[in-house]
């Protein structure tokens, strides 16, 4: 006999991500002490395909809401289980 388990409606938690560099080149133009940083949601890094999301200057950093800051959706979840 086998079961399963529910899935979980909660909303995964944003987590903030940094990547940092000393020095990068970008289109000819020398930059130093870089700073790279954004939100991961859903399952870990490695664990599952990733999807970047780029907003504009106007879009929160949170496309799915976030109750810690009552930032408001801007992109419907799926309702398909993943």
């Amino acid at each position: 006999m086998s079961a399963t388990a529910p899935a979980s409606s909660a909303a995964p938690l944003p987590r903030r991500f940094e990547v940092r560099r000393d020095a990068m080149v970008v289109e000819g133009h020398a930059l130093a002490d870089i700073e790279l940083a954004g939100y991961l949601v859903g399952r870990p890094l490695g664990s599952a395909p990733v999807v970047v999301v780029v907003g504009g200057i106007t879009a929160s950093p949170f496309p799915f809401g976030d109750a810690a800051s009552s930032a408001e959706a801007w992109w419907p979840r799926s309702t398909r289980p993943i």
